[in-house]
């Protein structure tokens, strides 16, 4: 794992379980009592993990924006954090089209203390989630979760609109 200038990994019980793969020159903050879990995929240009925060066996964590855990912040097994994602506002949703034809919606993620991500969920970029919240296992989340001491859960599908053809 190649690590990028400013990352630090300090602390006692810091640990990398087997088979995470790192994103060539990440920034990596890891502070004390945190760790990554077995295979997971981390490929955003910095990941910070504040004081006892940990992400769970299986999880991916990618897109163009930091990704910042900030105390006692548990991260569920095979959850998918994205920093960036297509939306259908361009008029394409590839990678191959040039990147003027895509609308794509990014941003970082922050997980406010003692934030529990259930497994499976998906948080999407450009989401705050706010202390003491729980976000039951297989969620979406595409909004700013504000209210603290709360449990959130959803994954309801609805149509937002037809597409433009």
């Amino acid at each position: 794992m190649k690590l990028g200038e400013g990352s630090s990994i300090s602390g006692e019980a810091v640990k990398i379980y087997e088979g995470t793969q790192f994103r060539s020159g990440i920034v990596l903050i890891m502070e004390e009592n945190t760790f990554i879990g077995n295979n997971c995929t981390i490929l955003v240009p910095k990941l910070v993990m504040r004081k006892g925060s940990q992400i769970c066996a299986g999880t991916v964590i990618t897109g163009r924006d930091e990704v910042v855990l900030n105390e006692n912040v548990v991260v569920g097994y095979n959850c998918v954090l994205l920093t960036a994602s297509d939306t259908p506002e361009g008029e394409f949703m590839n990678d191959a089209s040039p990147e003027d034809k895509r609308v794509i919606r990014r941003g970082p993620i922050i997980l406010k203390k003692n934030c529990f991500i259930g497994s499976l969920s998906l948080i999407m970029p450009n989401v705050v989630i706010e202390e003491d919240v729980v976000v039951r296992a297989r969620s979406y989340v595409d909004k700013n979760l504000n209210l603290k001491n709360w449990i959130y859960n959803g994954n309801l599908p609805y149509m937002t609109r037809k597409l433009k053809k």
